[in-house]
């Protein structure tokens, strides 16, 4: 499960400090709707819909919960109890969403076991919508694409777990949200040199593990 806590950081080999936003940092203050800019921006689920100030009942309605999924609803550390989120979680795709006012601050989605192109298809269908990204970022395997107007930042991005499986996922969100939850180029940056080192760890081991040891018993 990737949720909005865990962010992208839930695989062992993805970005550190686009985890989630340290206990440290001053609580996020937003009041709607004098912090809220209108944005062309927006999450593009089938069919569907969601920016930052767009109301709570856009999410219910172009994310709606599968039967089997269960709710998910933890506030990341920094948001005060003025905001509350909101998801669920299927077997290998989870949807989140951080309101205040009953007005959408961040929305989110992930989903798991993607294939290797699944980054570059995304990025590519929201170029079709918004344009060409603000900034791409991109080393190794990791990339990242971001779009930025005066009312919200669009992201999407990859995750890694140690096995090898990959994780995409999509985030708008007002950018004091976005800083918030280190969700921004700056952080993306900062943090591509260990989680690569820590892919290329995993990935020795694993081939280590797989080739058979050599036989001594000659």
């Amino acid at each position: 499960m990737i949720s909005l806590v865990a962010g992208l950081g839930a695989g062992c080999a993805a970005p550190e400090p686009v985890s989630v936003a340290k206990s440290t940092q001053p609580e996020l203050d937003l009041e709607y709707p004098g912090d809220f800019s209108d944005t062309r921006l927006a999450l593009m689920p089938e069919g569907g819909r969601l920016a930052v100030g767009d109301s709570i009942a856009n999410f219910r309605a172009y994310l709606p919960k599968p039967r089997r999924a269960y709710d998910s609803s933890d506030v990341p550390p920094g948001f005060g109890k003025t905001f509350v989120s909101r998801g669920w979680t299927d077997t290998a795709v989870s949807a989140s969403v951080i309101s205040l006012e009953d007005r959408i601050v961040l929305a989110m989605t992930t989903e798991e076991g993607v294939e290797d192109n699944a980054v570059q298809s995304a990025i590519d269908r929201y170029s079709g919508y918004f344009g060409y990204p603000d900034e791409t970022i991109g080393q190794g395997k990791f990339r990242y694409a971001f779009w930025r107007d005066g009312g919200s930042v669009l992201m999407i991005g990859n995750a890694f777990e140690p096995e090898g499986s990959q994780s995409l996922s999509i985030v708008v969100g007002h950018p004091k949200a976005m800083t918030a939850l280190s969700m921004t180029p700056g952080a993306v940056r900062r943090s591509f040199e260990s989680a690569i080192q820590r892919l290329d760890e995993a990935e020795k081991k694993n081939e280590t593990l797989s080739t058979p040891a050599e036989r001594t018993d000659k």
